[in-house]
């Protein structure tokens, strides 16, 4: 197998493709990485995790089948395990790592997978962490 000799993100919707540097952090335990890209954007404004709860509206945002994909939503509970978001919301495989919005557009979590009835996403706290502590940047190999 050939490795790659860079790596781009695009930013849906724009055809503005950004170069992924490295990896800022990452969390082995939420299957979880944080990414540095080259270039300016605006950056969601992150939410408060905590502060979620059962009954608030949520938008997921992502990219199922090639198409730009709005989800509204609920939030049911917070799973005691790990803090994970539960929500009823119809979320498919390309909504995986995109963000889940409150009403205020805020981000509490990222959407990471779907079982039964719910779509389940890491609280936006768990990616702050992450933030706070990132270390020096590993370049991508």
């Amino acid at each position: 197998m050939a490795a790659a000799t860079s790596v781009s993100a695009e930013l849906v919707g724009t055809k503005t493709e950004f170069i992924v540097e490295g990896v800022a952090a990452f969390d082995a335990k939420n299957d979880l990485v944080i990414l540095k890209i080259a270039g300016e954007g605006t950056s969601l404004p992150l939410g408060d995790s905590n502060s979620v709860e059962s009954g608030d509206v949520v938008q997921t945002v992502g990219y199922p089948g090639g198409k730009h994909k709005v989800t509204n939503g609920v939030i049911h509970s917070i799973r005691n395990s790990d803090k994970w978001i539960r929500m009823k919301c119809k979320t498919l495989d390309g909504n995986s790592g995109g963000p889940v919005l409150n009403r205020n557009s805020e981000v509490v979590g990222v959407a990471v997978a779907v079982a039964n009835c719910f779509s389940f996403a890491i609280p936006v706290n768990a990616i702050k962490a992450l933030l706070a502590v990132s270390q020096a940047m590993e370049p991508l190999r």
